[in-house]
């Protein structure tokens, strides 16, 4: 089952949409914790209205991949932060997975601003 909002752009405009993870995730609950796990799901973002939803539906293999995403992982360790507990990343899915910064798409600073535990 598919988690996260999917696109709500009036046209649904493919050509806007690229995919974050590709056939895997990063999860808290599998060992090791936010590593690289394999998975039937790829994380899709809209580059217009910014929703960010998982699915297995075969249009995947068509979309490109987001260029921050391919160069390296080291930006979810920003200046020393846990970037996964930052109120600015972008939260997906049912175990609330980090998958994107606000700041970094803006183009601004890394502004480290930690969630507060419920």
């Amino acid at each position: 089952m598919a988690s996260g909002k999917a696109c709500i752009c009036e046209n649904k405009d493919k050509s806007n949409w690229v995919v974050i993870h590709y056939k895997h995730n990063h999860s808290a609950f599998e060992s090791p914790k936010y590593g690289e796990h394999p998975s039937n799901y790829s994380m899709v973002q809209c580059t217009k209205c910014l929703m960010t939803w998982s699915t297995k539906a075969k249009y995947v293999n068509e979309l490109r991949i987001k260029e921050s995403v391919m160069k390296d992982y080291s930006n979810l360790y920003n200046k020393g932060n846990d970037c996964d507990c930052c109120k600015n990343q972008y939260l997906c899915g049912t175990d609330g997975d980090a998958i994107g910064c606000k700041c970094l798409d803006e183009g601004k600073e890394c502004c480290f601003v930690e969630c507060e535990e419920n």
